[in-house]
């Protein structure tokens, strides 16, 4: 119940306490705190004892400088006891106490004023609070007034009573399109009753009781307020006409009556006069009024709607019980405001004054409390309560072990790449985050923050709650010297709410399990990653400025295994496997194959052009048939070959997606990790508790799999899909070759992020990366033009010296940055047996993908010679010099040594020319190539060098 004075009383807190600044202004770095927890509303005690366990140095404080903290900024305290500058053994602190509601939330929502559940938090019930101690004249306490002079002032007859009820029950989604919703929070969402308002074929009244014991009908009774806060859980109109129709009454009085559309928040305060025989329980019916006509709507449509949280503010008499709040009328006369009321001698009156909290004692006379209240003309909100009735606070702990808070704002370097972690996690990061500061292929500055701390610093104490990274790297962003590059959660994150009860779905707000096994949590709902670094500066046009990945490690293990993976593919030399790129299409109807060919074919038009030169592979499955064998081993061979890249267009499952290869595990690697884009829902949701997601079965599986997987976590819808695919390759293929994953993700939201639409600002909040955002792929910053051995080759591949000619064909490739820039292949030829080197022959090539071939027509045999060994000097780029390269010299030329036969038939015996005396010799002869085919040779005999004589002979 007193739930509605707890919103009161810190609405001066939320937002401003956090939203316009960081969280942690309150903070000073060189003093010591000592925190606890709250969980339930109520005036708290700590004594000397509780003090001095935790470690308190109680002898070294004077108590006039003790100083409370929550939400942060300061709470008012009263200290029993301090004036002597001393803590003694029977002084103690006393304070009001709030447990956490929805005060840090507003900044999730699209607009402030959609919060529906202001007493509900979406993440944690619990808050810290943190006792410290400085200069006395700092110090926040509560003031007091004197009740001796009670009599001369008339006591109230009534005061304020409210009775709240608040639904947290079922988590809404809110406005969704297409089953599409914003990361952020937009009207309409957010936890209401499970059991919806509903109206099918006819009206339905739903009876709402409120308790009003202690109702005041005497003299003077003003009109109690209703208060109403629902929610439409649908959208049946489709945005055209109103779909939902709500009638209130109070017995036969119309309170109102109203028709609003879709997934609207509706907040009504409504006059209601109560009589006696509204006691103890006050009704108030609400109807869902079936009587929309509208074209867009069949006539059984369904109206659902569903309660927030209602309440009765009543007027009341002064039967208080301990602990109770009220609201005491203000009165205009400027005078001291006598309450009376019956409890005990030793009850304590908190009373929250225009001019700040003050503790009061009543003087109790005849089994009755009197007490002045300070003068107020506003309604001034009072709780009386016992110090039976108080709760000890037992148990407090040093904040970081020390009672200092490590400062987390100091020394910011420049261009970092923020990781935050969780201390479970700390050393394993810590051994990551020095590789990325020190590899010499990829560095970076790093800043390691655990989270546990940010909450404390940065998210008001209130522990899992996301806002705590958000506004932390806030701070880093408008603090470091130069903007954060990237931001990397590394820990298992579970989404908050709990959606799906029936199908055992868990979320770490209500689950002590799942809040155990959420180490780093996302953000909003659908949860996103994203959505910490989306417009950090609340700029327009809306921008990612801070790209975001994620490592889904639950233990140190999954660290170090995923930082093994990052050497080795960051370590590779450049090498054409690097160009390779896997496309893979499913689709269940020929539209679907016909729109998602489409896609991936704009997909390779963009990475085979410009700079990175890609060479894609597509592969293909049509309804429910499994992929050829001949294709999956095919991908087997390429994967184990290298790849960069591989794309997934099309349905998935919990298990992966509808074109299905072999589970990552049974492939060979070789080191060379690709990152995967999978274009379908679901999978690349890391935040379910139980299921992994595919982003998780490829990316943390030891020496295997990918090394980043970029995908939506929510639902996938093909066009918003394409267009953030496309986006994604225009940049790393074209317009930010060579930076991060990270940057290429900030490219592929902007358009989406500006659209506006409900897809598609889904689509660029839930597309989440599964891996570190600083990852480059396989980007060498200059070309690389290459030719190797086996890329030269003669036409034929035996040249014989009768013929006249021969071809020399020359496969080369470009494995660094695509350049179209024209460049020279030359061919130097040299007859090893003469020593003698040809002039070159040259030609004047510019490449527009990455690997092109080439031919020279050589003749077989020159002045100089030709038969015999002959060595063929390719040289790429160096006749003359003309394009930047990594590597400028060894793997741009090479040399093929080949060996043109003679294909002549050669006399042995007798010799060419020879005179024999032998009037029936043998002839013997030997072809000059060994391995000729078969041919008809022709043996000729004279007595004449002409042989022309009229006795020559010859045979075949």
């Amino acid at each position: 119940m007193i739930r509605w004075l707890l919103l009161a009383i810190v609405a001066c807190l939320a937002p401003a306490a956090l939203a316009q600044g960081y969280g942690n202004e309150w903070i000073h770095y060189d003093r010591q705190y000592w925190s606890f927890k709250i969980w339930q509303d109520g005036v708290r005690r700590i004594d000397s004892t509780a003090l001095a366990n935790a470690g308190f140095p109680l002898g070294s404080v004077d108590p006039r400088g003790l100083q409370l903290y929550a939400r942060g900024r300061q709470v008012p305290i009263w200290v029993q006891g301090e004036q002597d500058g001393v803590f003694n053994a029977g002084d103690f602190i006393e304070f009001y106490a709030a447990m956490n509601d929805a005060w840090l939330d507003s900044t999730l929502w699209d607009d402030p004023a959609h919060i529906n559940n202001p007493f509900y938090s979406l993440y944690n019930d619990t808050i810290r609070y943190y006792l410290t101690w400085g200069p006395p004249g700092e110090a926040s306490r509560m003031a007091s007034h004197s009740s001796a002079n009670w009599a001369a002032y008339t006591p109230l007859p009534w005061c304020w009573g409210t009775r709240l009820l608040t639904y947290p029950n079922y988590y809404q989604y809110g406005n969704r399109k297409n089953d599409a919703s914003l990361c952020t929070i937009n009207e309409g969402e957010g936890y209401s009753n499970n059991a919806p308002i509903v109206a099918v074929t006819g009206d339905l009244v739903y009876p709402q009781q409120l308790n009003v014991a202690g109702l005041y009908t005497g003299p003077g009774a003003p009109p109690s307020t209703y208060h109403l806060s629902i929610v439409g859980l649908n959208n049946p109109g489709a945005s055209l006409c109103p779909d939902h129709h709500l009638r209130i009454q109070h017995g036969t009085t119309l309170l109102a009556d109203t028709v609003f559309l879709g997934y609207k928040l509706i907040k009504l305060d409504l006059p209601v006069q109560l009589t006696s025989s509204d006691v103890p329980n006050a009704v108030v019916n609400i109807t869902a009024v079936h009587d929309l006509g509208c074209a867009f709507m069949p006539p059984d449509y369904l109206d659902a709607t569903a309660l927030s949280w209602q309440s009765m503010r009543f007027p009341r008499d002064f039967g208080l019980t301990s602990g109770t709040p009220v609201e005491v009328p203000g009165q205009p006369a400027g005078d001291s405001i006598h309450v009376a009321f019956s409890m005990a001698a030793d009850a304590v009156v908190y009373a929250w004054a225009p001019g700040g909290l003050h503790r009061l004692l009543p003087e109790y006379v005849s089994n009755t409390d009197h007490v002045l209240l300070p003068p107020s003309s506003q309604d001034m909100r009072m709780l009386a309560v016992r110090p039976a009735n108080m709760t000890p606070v037992t148990s407090l702990q040093p904040v970081s072990g020390t009672g200092f808070f490590p400062d987390l704002t100091s020394g910011l370097p420049d261009s970092a790449l923020v990781i935050v972690t969780h201390t479970t996690l700390m050393a394993a990061a810590q051994q990551y985050a020095a590789y990325r500061q020190t590899n010499p292929h990829n560095r970076y500055n790093t800043l390691l923050a655990d989270v546990e701390q940010l909450y404390d610093q940065f998210g008001g104490g209130v522990r899992q709650h996301p806002l705590a990274i958000r506004n932390y790297l806030r701070y880093v962003y408008d603090h470091a010297p130069s903007k954060p590059e990237a931001l990397f959660l590394i820990g298992k994150g579970v989404k908050a709410p709990l959606i799906n009860v029936v199908a055992g779905d868990r979320g770490y707000r209500k689950d002590p399990v799942a809040s155990a096994a959420c180490l780093v949590p996302p953000i909003g709902w659908p949860s996103s990653d994203i959505a910490f670094g989306l417009n950090l500066t609340g700029d327009q046009p809306a921008f990612l400025s801070v790209p975001v990945g994620r490592l889904a490690a639950r233990t140190p293990a999954d660290v170090l295994h995923y930082l093994a993976k990052v050497d080795s593919v960051e370590s590779q030399p450049p090498a054409a496997w690097m160009k390779n790129i896997l496309h893979f299409r499913g689709g269940s109807t020929l539209g679907e194959w016909m729109q998602f060919n489409a896609a991936l074919e704009s997909f390779r038009v963009l990475a085979e052009d410009t700079s990175f030169f890609g060479h894609v592979t597509k592969f293909t499955k049509n309804g429910t048939a499994a992929i050829e064998q001949t294709a999956l081993d095919s991908v087997t061979d390429m994967i184990a070959n290298g790849v960069t890249l591989m794309t997934f267009f099309g349905h998935a499952y919990a298990g992966g997606f509808d074109i299905n290869i072999d589970q990552p595990a049974n492939y060979d690697w070789n080191g060379k990790f690709p990152t995967i884009i999978g274009n379908s829902c679901y999978t690349g949701n890391l935040h379910l508790f139980d299921a992994g997601s595919s982003s998780e079965q490829f990316v943390l599986l030891e020496n295997a799999g990918a090394v980043a997987f970029l995908s939506s976590s929510d639902v996938g819808l093909a066009n918003y899909l394409q267009q953030y695919s496309r986006d994604f390759y225009q940049s790393f293929s074209q317009v930010n070759y060579g930076k991060s994953i990270g940057q290429h993700m900030r490219y592929a939201a902007f358009n989406q992020l500006n659209t506006g639409t409900i897809e598609s600002l889904n689509s660029a909040g839930t597309m989440l990366l599964h891996g570190d955002p600083t990852l480059i792929m396989n980007s060498p910053a200059l070309p690389d033009l290459e030719v190797t051995l086996a890329d030269v080759r003669t036409i034929p591949a035996q040249v014989t010296a009768d013929l006249d000619s021969f071809r020399l064909q020359v496969v080369y490739r470009n494995i660094g940055r695509g350049t179209h820039q024209p460049f020279n292949v030359a061919v130097e030829r040299t007859l090893v047996a003469e020593g003698v080197t040809l002039p070159a022959m040259v030609q004047q090539v510019a490449m527009s993908h990455f690997q092109d071939t080439i031919q020279f027509t050589l003749p077989v045999n020159v002045p100089a010679g030709g038969v015999g060994i002959n060595d063929l000097h390719v040289r790429l780029d160096l006749d003359p010099d003309q394009i930047p390269e990594i590597d400028d010299n060894s793997n741009n030329q090479v040399t093929l040594r080949t060996v043109i036969a003679s294909g002549d038939l050669l006399p042995v015996e007798p010799y060419n020319f020879a005179i024999t005396s032998d009037p029936a010799p043998m002839l013997k002869a030997s072809t000059g190539d060994p391995f000729a085919p078969v041919r008809n040779y022709i043996f000729q005999i004279d007595t004449t060098d002409l042989y022309n004589s009229p006795i020559m002979e010859q045979h075949s």
